[in-house]
């Protein structure tokens, strides 16, 4: 007679570690995933490349990103609950998360530049003109 089959023992899921973590942990761990900090230091540096030397100085003297960072902590908060982070951390943690967050900016420019050649395109002059844009293609 067959011998009765053991249950296999269950195999017990690693801790979660975000489990204990307070919401400003939370926020703090999605602004570094999501790259928040690096987007915005990128954007300032595209903006002072278009400024005097002078005024780039002074721009990056007065202006410090990591304090802004810190300014919209309370903004995470009031919009993402603790399980809203939970999720994007682990999402964005992923590897499709890391493709998505390097791919959006490149996706988002090459959206505009199609958009604006299709209102090129399409747009009669007279609306061209009234919105200062040049007249013809």
């Amino acid at each position: 007679a067959p011998q009765p089959v053991a249950p296999a023992a269950a195999v017990a899921a690693p801790p979660d570690p975000l489990a204990g973590a307070s919401k400003e942990e939370l926020i703090r761990q999605f602004v570094q995933i999501y790259g928040v900090r690096e987007n915005m230091q990128a954007n300032f540096d595209q903006m002072t490349a278009t400024l005097k030397p002078d005024q780039a100085e002074a721009f990056r003297q007065s202006v410090k990103v990591d304090e802004i960072v810190q300014l919209l902590f309370p903004v995470y908060d009031r919009h993402f609950t603790d399980d809203d982070l939970r999720a994007y951390i682990r999402f964005y943690g992923s590897t499709e998360g890391k493709k998505l967050v390097r791919t959006l900016p490149l996706l988002m420019k090459d959206s505009v530049d199609v958009s604006m050649k299709y209102l090129d395109d399409h747009l009669p002059d007279s609306l061209k003109q009234a919105e200062g844009a040049p007249a013809g293609k």
